[in-house]
């Protein structure tokens, strides 16, 4: 007798959530019977105002409990409407809250605000900065002292421009986050590119495209690839409003073959590096700190080994920086004297059912 799937269950750790934070969605597929069936391709779906029809968001296959698991950013205030599908059996709609944040950031609410806040060296900064994009020029930080009357050679001067540089990666961030994250305009450009099939199609089988180069090199998926191309989308256009505003953001880089530093505005997978580079010289510090507390005989506030947390900052710094995915270890075989590290969570699981 054929196994036929009859029912289509979708739940939720979280029926109500912040914006911007993740949640985790478990579909289950069972046969007339009431069995699990493994190996079946769930697709999760969404509904949006702005289309008739529903956001494909990703696919994924069940395990031997005939479950298929789901990790949804959820991006847009309001009640987000998720189902999920298998062939043409369906699962009852899904509704979760998302809230805005309990706490919003202080601060301009508006982007002329924004500007308002500004100094008068960030707003000529960001003036000259406009010139520099529109001639495809990346100057030094000598030559943008010059240009704005700053004596390079004085410290004092290096430092003022060093720190609005700083600044306006601050704004960018603040930007992103109050202004263009809780707008109408981020769902729109959200759910608009992840419905523009062609125009995903059509960069990642282009040349330049760096799509290839991810799916080998990180080992992502179709899906988490396709996140990743709608969120440089939605950052161009976001860039794109904030330089109508004359707000710009520079970041530095090494000229190739120099000593040089240059700077210019990044694309963004320009920033994503620049972002890893960043986090990498973060990580090497705090490795360098805990070092010396642990040499020193120092404690923790928490009270926890220092040399537990020093591996736990080495572990981070690889995964950020050496695509070394995090490891699950067993504890009962750690305290008995053995180490026992698992790649994912379901060997950790499996291992722990096996050996404990």
């Amino acid at each position: 007798m054929s196994i036929i799937p009859s029912q289509l269950q979708l739940i939720t750790n979280q029926r109500e959530t912040e914006q911007n934070q993740t949640v985790t969605l478990t579909a289950k597929v069972l046969d007339q019977y009431g069995n699990p069936i493994a190996g079946q391709d769930i697709s999760l779906f969404m509904d949006h105002p702005d289309f008739t029809t529903q956001i494909f968001l990703r696919q994924e296959m069940t395990d031997i409990h005939g479950s298929a698991f789901f990790e949804l950013t959820l991006r847009n205030v309001g009640d987000s409407m998720v189902s999920a599908q298998c062939g043409t059996l369906a699962s009852p709609i899904l509704n979760i809250r998302v809230l805005s944040s309990l706490l919003p950031p202080s601060g301009p609410r508006t982007w002329p605000g924004v500007v308002r806040s500004m100094s008068r060296l960030q707003v000529d900064l960001n003036t000259l900065m406009g010139v520099h994009i529109g001639k495809d020029h990346h100057p030094t930080k000598q030559e943008l002292c010059v240009s704005l009357g700053l004596d390079y050679d004085k410290a004092d001067d290096r430092n003022k421009m060093s720190q609005a540089l700083y600044t306006s990666k601050l704004w960018f961030d603040y930007l992103w986050r109050v202004l263009y994250q809780p707008s109408s305009s981020y769902a729109k450009d959200f759910s608009a590119l992840m419905s523009d099939s062609i125009g995903y199609s059509n960069w990642k089988n282009d040349s330049n495209s760096p799509a290839a180069y991810m799916k080998i090199y990180y080992h992502l998926s179709d899906d988490e690839i396709r996140d990743l191309w709608v969120l440089s989308k939605m950052w161009d256009r976001f860039v794109q409003t904030a330089n109508q505003f004359n707000i710009h953001l520079f970041v530095g880089y090494r000229e190739p073959h120099h000593n040089t530093w240059r700077y210019k505005q990044p694309n963004f997978w320009e920033y994503v590096e620049k972002q890893i580079m960043s986090a990498s010289r973060l990580g090497k510090g705090l490795q360098t700190i805990l070092g010396r507390h642990r040499d020193l005989g120092m404690i923790l506030t928490s009270g926890e080994p220092i040399s537990r947390a020093l591996e736990q900052a080495r572990d981070i710094h690889k995964m950020i920086t050496d695509r070394t995915t995090p490891k699950f270890r067993c504890i009962p075989c750690w305290r008995s004297g053995q180490l026992v590290e698992l790649a994912s969570q379901d060997e950790f699981v499996n291992h722990v059912k096996q050996k404990h």
